[in-house]
């Protein structure tokens, strides 16, 4: 019965060591679920930060992409505008310097 009683104390005493020695490691895990819980918690707000940045320079790059095309072609409006201009303006130069040149072969008025 002693040895018997021994056996049983000693079965006792291992089972007892490997319920505290997993009690141990289940509290580890938890810790470490938690801890990464939290830091997925924490990717997935960056993440959605990230996506609302994301679409949020989609707008603007449209938006910048959509003025850039509207000052194109006002540029080249302007320019066009410009040139007709220069070329009004050339032509006036031509018929003032004809008519200086024609001034110039009239004789003197006395």
């Amino acid at each position: 019965m002693r040895a018997e009683l021994e056996k049983t104390r000693a079965l006792l005493h291992d089972e007892s060591n490997q319920r505290i020695r997993l009690e141990y490691e289940l509290k580890e895990v938890r810790l470490l679920k938690d801890a990464v819980s939290a830091e997925e918690r924490k990717l997935t707000g960056r993440n959605n930060e990230l996506d609302r940045q994301l679409k949020e320079l989609v707008v603007e790059s449209r938006e910048l992409r959509s003025e850039n095309a509207k000052l194109k072609i006002k540029k080249e409006a302007d320019q066009w505008v410009a040139k007709d201009e220069y070329v009004m303006l050339e032509k006036f130069l031509k018929r003032a310097q004809a008519e200086i040149e024609q001034l110039k072969k009239m004789p003197p008025a006395l």
